[in-house]
């Protein structure tokens, strides 16, 4: 067999290793007392309550997970975005909701919630940004919004309304211009393929 260590939001898009990792997982439904600390010690189960929650009642939903090194954030990171962005119907996802299930086998009703919650409102689209790689949040983040874009059904046609969308329409207006139409098949080359073209001008 194939060993995987931890697990990472980038195992993700690896799709038997992403299934593996939402296997192992093991969701906790208490922590360490928190008393006289700013933070509030919460399990994983109850994080994954408020963040339902806060969907439901339209409450705040800015949340920061705060570990030491190596406590899981990253696997619960990789579980939540299974959770959040897999159909219902899909195997991750009956993963999820088996490891949710365990330890809350003395108050069922509440594991339902979980179950219902997600056969009601389905996918949402995740964005993945991620702190071990050599970018910022920001230059991570447009490209992150294209790929949760594509992976939904719902948005997966849906063409971003930024800036370069403007400049095509102004290159494609100047049909007289040799010089411009030149310049628009390569934007569209560079916005369309971006990290190949890119790669391949550094490199040759």
């Amino acid at each position: 067999g194939k060993c995987i260590p931890g697990g990472e939001l980038s195992d993700f898009d690896a799709p038997q290793d992403n299934l593996g990792l939402v296997k192992s997982y093991i969701f906790a439904n208490s922590a360490p007392d928190s008393q006289g600390k700013q933070t509030r010690a919460v399990g994983s189960i109850d994080l994954l309550r408020e963040l339902r929650l806060a969907y439901i009642n339209g409450s705040s939903n800015r949340f920061v997970v705060v570990a030491n090194y190596g406590h899981g954030k990253s696997h619960l990171a990789l579980v939540l975005a299974n959770y959040f962005g897999k159909p219902y119907e899909s195997e991750e996802v009956k993963e999820v909701l088996k490891r949710i299930e365990t330890p809350l086998q003395n108050n069922l009703p509440e594991a339902e919630n979980f179950n219902e919650f997600k056969r009601q409102y389905d996918r949402f689209l995740v964005v993945r940004l991620r702190g071990d790689v050599p970018r910022t949040l920001r230059e991570q983040f447009f490209p992150s919004l294209k790929n949760a874009l594509l992976e939904h059904p719902t948005t997966e046609n849906v063409e971003l309304p930024f800036w370069h969308t403007e400049a095509i329409k102004w290159l494609d207006s100047k049909t007289d211009d040799k010089q411009a139409q030149m310049s628009s098949l390569l934007f569209r080359l560079i916005h369309t393929q971006s990290l190949f073209v890119l790669w391949y001008k550094i490199h040759t």
